[in-house]
């Protein structure tokens, strides 16, 4: 006799026994931490936070191969690191895409602290917009489940009911809690590292001081301050697009820059772009387009 609990029950092992073998033991990490498998030829994904050093390092698959690994690079703004083993023949899963992801949908998340395979059992909790972590890294989607993970999870793979890889589990990023990194910034930093050993910060060329805004400015642009341009980088971004000293810097693409961290944080995954500046320059609103420099 079955029952809708049973089936849940087969259904969730199911997707434990197909899946787990995307998930990788970090050899002794202090933090119990897992891999995930980003594709067949050898490229793995962990948290940045929980590779102690980039030599030396081993990890150990699903079928008990242990394997050396090689830290390709690390985006700790997102906390990913990429790793590769020489091997081609893993097993990588389907990354969901956003339009796939639900509040209230069940996730399974798995990880491999140890020699055998654990899984937590919840569902999507929040899945709200973007946003910027402390060190000025960009997360596409905020997205947490509806429990803690406990001790070892950080690394997890979490899958939704189809298989489908939704992200990877760190405490590093929240106070508390653990936040899922999603599958959009997953593979735009992988690419990024793959490419360039690194994800490209960008920067305009310019020294910058906090200002508050006259209340007139502050209220049309619903920002309280901005940052004023105190120097200027010879043949810089910033002077290559026509901008000087004394000019307001009020945002980027929309993004209001109210301090130098910010600024930092806003131009870091805009290396190479072109973006336009709103600025306050001789009491009137103006808009400049620039081209972000790109540097470590």
């Amino acid at each position: 006799m079955t029952t809708p609990l049973l089936d849940l029950s087969n259904d969730l092992t199911r997707l434990a026994n197909a899946h787990g073998a995307s998930v990788a033991r970090i050899e002794g990490s202090q933090h119990g931490a897992s891999a995930l498998v980003f594709s067949a030829d050898g490229v793995l994904i962990a948290p940045s936070h929980a590779i102690d050093e980039d030599g030396g390092l081993r990890v150990t698959l699903a079928d008990g191969r242990t394997l050396d690994a090689t830290v390709v690079g690390r985006d700790p703004g997102s906390d990913l690191a990429v790793l590769r083993v020489d091997a081609n023949d893993l097993s990588a899963p389907i990354f969901a895409d956003a339009a796939d992801v639900h509040v209230a949908s069940l996730a399974l998340a798995l990880a491999r602290p140890g020699r055998t395979l654990r899984a937590a059992f919840g569902a999507v909790g929040v899945y709200g917009e973007g946003f910027r972590t402390r060190s000025g890294g960009k997360v596409d989607r905020w997205l947490q489940l509806d429990r803690s993970l406990p001790w070892g999870f950080s690394g997890a793979a979490v899958f939704d009911a189809h298989g489908r890889a939704l992200g990877l589990a760190t405490p590093a990023l929240l106070r508390r809690g653990s936040l899922i990194v999603p599958s959009e910034t997953i593979r735009r930093v992988v690419a990024a590292i793959l490419a360039h050993g690194k994800v490209p910060r960008g920067y305009l060329g310019v020294g910058v001081y906090p200002v508050r805004l006259p209340e007139a400015v502050a209220t049309a642009h619903q920002t309280r301050a901005g940052v004023v341009l105190v120097a200027i980088e010879a043949d810089g971004p910033a002077q290559q697009a026509g901008l000087g000293i004394g000019d307001v810097l009020l945002s980027v693409d929309g993004e209001s820059v109210e301090g130098p961290h910010q600024l930092s944080s806003v131009l870091s995954d805009r290396g190479g772009k072109s973006v336009t500046l709103k600025l306050l320059r001789n009491g009137a609103t103006v808009e400049v387009s620039a081209n972000v420099g790109t540097r470590s």
